[in-house]
């Protein structure tokens, strides 16, 4: 490969990890702001709305393979150092939900046409809500932050799963209007 070849690489690459660091910021700044704003009443149920409209936002813009996982490392390192959290829960749900979002979108054939896709952004957004639900409540159930019977844990579990997928898809659909209208 001549040296142009490489340098376009390069700079694609560059452009890719900026956009997705963007978002990344962009995600955790809306959702602290509003759970600062919101108190504890909804708490962090907003975040999943904005973790899914920024991460298709993230892997739309940069086209690039494992921006979701980059997407999703990244605000769980600063969530993690940021959010006081009775676990660290969020550590490992949101890589695994950035993974699980690149896989699927992957799933469909060419990455960068199928980040830009409605019905591969909203697949993705439900799996990778969902991956995240199981994923933290795992953790907060097995830290011992959470405990009852396992019929509570149960309808916890099934309740918080719920919500994830819904508000990301939502997030999701809200990129997918943003991407159609040209604006990423």
């Amino acid at each position: 490969m001549n040296q142009s070849g490489n340098e376009q690489r390069s700079v694609h690459l560059t452009r890719g990890i900026t956009n997705v660091g963007i978002f990344a910021a962009l995600y955790i700044v809306s959702s602290v702001t509003l759970a600062l704003l919101a108190g504890p009443l909804i708490r962090g149920y907003p975040s999943h709305f904005f973790r899914g409209l920024f991460i298709s936002c993230a892997s739309a813009s940069s086209r690039m393979r494992w921006s979701g996982t980059l997407f999703g490392t990244v605000s769980g390192v600063i969530f993690l150092l940021t959010i006081p959290a009775p676990a660290p829960y969020l550590l490992v749900a949101s890589p695994v939900a950035g993974l699980i979002y690149d896989l699927v979108i992957a799933s469909f054939g060419n990455y960068a046409q199928s980040a830009r896709r409605t019905k591969s952004i909203m697949l993705a957004n439900g799996a990778s809500g969902t991956a995240e639900g199981f994923v933290a409540m795992a953790v907060l159930i097995f830290s011992g932050v959470i405990s009852g019977t396992a019929t509570l844990l149960m309808i916890l579990v099934a309740t918080a799963v719920s919500v994830n997928l819904v508000l990301s898809c939502a997030g999701g659909y809200g990129a997918s209007l943003v991407i159609k209208r040209g604006l990423i």
